[in-house]
């Protein structure tokens, strides 16, 4: 690994944690064991153009999370709260530093 990923990568990810994250209940489907992490959530708006020229809107929800928070590998199927809303996870990205960034949908 290199110096920006050695020194300055965790130092970003440190003050990104402080300054935007919430507290979620991430639930592993392998445990169906509960805990409470921080994470960055974010709700972004997404467009997708249709066949045709329509487009349909909506939100492409995320959840970037420190691995080392968890106690095991996420994955598809989990589960977690975020300020009483419930949310599935898709799928999985991991960064290569020891994050990893979920693509949600909540769930009804």
């Amino acid at each position: 690994m290199g110096f920006w990923q050695t020194n300055a990568v965790p130092v970003l990810h440190a003050g990104l944690l402080q300054a935007f994250s919430q507290s979620v209940v991430y639930t592993p489907a392998s445990t169906a064991v509960p805990e409470t992490i921080e994470a960055i959530f974010d709700a972004y708006a997404a467009t997708i153009t249709v066949e045709g020229g329509q487009q349909i809107q909506g939100t492409a929800p995320t959840l970037s999370l420190r691995l080392a928070d968890l106690t095991v590998y996420p994955k598809a199927r989990d589960t977690l709260t975020i300020a009483g809303v419930a949310y599935r996870v898709d799928s999985i990205e991991p960064e290569g530093d020891g994050w990893a960034l979920l693509r949600v949908s909540e769930t009804t």
